[in-house]
């Protein structure tokens, strides 16, 4: 999971808020599947939110977060944060270059042989294809 799908669950203004609630009723429904999300995508949610909306928000979300069981918390390893690195530095030059949480997520990706990434993000989306 991105940053940008917990963006519109969290932000009924969000351009996809609409889609984004109906993958989470999709989600929770799917007992079948397991769903993973990075610690660094929980820092970034997390900071975002404090910073534009307040920290009360981001407290509940933080609860939720760590609480909920339809999905998996991963926590970066020293391999995927250097995996990582590796693919933040390709991106040099690029007109639109992936910040470092999503080099992350692509690293989880490969490391676990995942194929699709939960995100309004295009580049992060298809990077994997």
């Amino acid at each position: 999971m991105d940053t940008s799908f917990l963006l519109s669950l969290a932000n009924k203004d969000d351009k996809y808020h609409k889609e984004g609630m109906e993958l989470f009723k999709q989600f929770k429904k799917d007992t079948n599947q397991r769903y993973i999300i990075s610690d660094y995508v929980i820092d970034e949610f997390l900071t975002l939110i404090s910073r534009v909306v307040d920290m009360k928000l981001a407290c509940k979300w933080g609860d939720y977060l760590f609480q909920e069981k339809w999905f998996d918390v991963i926590y970066s390893s020293p391999r995927t944060v250097q995996d990582a690195w590796s693919v933040f530095k390709k991106e040099m030059g690029e007109r639109s270059p992936l910040s470092f949480t999503d080099c992350t997520i692509v690293a989880f990706c490969l490391l676990r042989k995942i194929n699709v990434i939960i995100t309004f993000d295009d580049r992060l989306r298809n990077y994997l294809s």
